[in-house]
């Protein structure tokens, strides 16, 4: 029983992450548009840039949630036998460190 809702927490965190990635690609994407030239171009390019850096302030703050979990679920996991919860500690960390880097990485690989 325990387990499966350690799963379900880890399948709902992915998905929350898993979302807000969408939704920054999706103003990455969009953003260029706003570029136009026009008297309500700098409102609107004001508007997403300011939109882009909370929701790169979000999951940047989410990557390092995830990344101090997985170091206390590790640092507990060692104290066991148990490989598994090692392992799953350690995606954890990776995941982490990919989803608060995510930003900078999003960045390089769109311009």
């Amino acid at each position: 029983m325990k387990k499966n809702k350690v799963r379900r927490k880890e399948e709902i965190s992915m998905k929350v992450l898993a979302t807000l990635g969408t939704v920054k690609l999706g103003v990455l994407t969009y953003a260029p548009y706003a570029n136009a030239t026009g008297a309500g171009a700098g409102i609107v390019s004001s508007g997403f840039n300011n939109l882009i850096d909370v929701v790169k302030a979000i999951v940047t703050s989410i990557g390092i949630l995830l990344t101090l979990w997985g170091i206390g679920e590790f640092g507990i996991s060692m104290s066991s036998q148990d490989g598994a919860s090692q392992a799953h500690a350690m995606k954890r960390i990776g995941g982490g460190i990919l989803a608060a880097l995510a930003p900078q990485i999003l960045l390089t690989l769109v311009q």
